[in-house]
């Protein structure tokens, strides 16, 4: 049987746990740290903690890739300005 589709004892995923966490106000998901509230609850999802790490780390690995494109872009511009 594979991990992520293991319950605990009383027949819940740590999916079913999560969605039943309250939520949060938009308040503090203004500043919160995303990061470090997946590190302090990975002992409770830890199957989730993992997926939430990769998708955080791809959407900073695009957000770099992105202002790099950017900053490529300012450079060309500022040479095509300089011909």
């Amino acid at each position: 049987m594979h991990k992520l589709q293991v319950a605990n004892k009383v027949g819940r995923t740590q999916l079913d746990t999560y969605l039943d966490e309250p939520t949060l106000d938009f308040d503090f998901l203004e500043k919160m740290n995303v990061f470090e509230w997946w590190k302090n609850n990975s002992q409770c999802f830890s199957d989730l903690a993992l997926m939430a790490g990769d998708s955080l780390s791809q959407n900073l690995n695009l957000a770099l890739v992105l202002e790099f494109l950017k900053i490529i872009g300012i450079v060309f511009c500022l040479k095509m300005w300089k011909q």
